[in-house]
């Protein structure tokens, strides 16, 4: 099982594909997002954010994804 965030866990296989959403702002950061595609068709999207308290680090999520894949 996989923790695509708070109270969101996923078994690896039911995974088809991620890409990436990195988005540009003027007045402030970057914002940088795992979108996370299901096999009923469904998307999640799963925010990079490893400065919060409980945060999720996508980066790390999407390696611990493919390797559960065999990627």
């Amino acid at each position: 099982m996989l923790r695509l965030g708070p109270g969101h866990h996923v078994d690896a296989a039911a995974i088809i594909s991620t890409r990436w959403d990195h988005r540009h702002y003027a007045n402030c950061g970057p914002d940088s997002s795992l979108i996370v595609t299901m096999n009923d068709g469904s998307e999640v999207s799963v925010r990079h954010e490893p400065q919060y308290l409980d945060g999720t680090d996508a980066y790390a999520l999407e390696r611990q994804i493919l390797a559960a894949k065999g990627a």
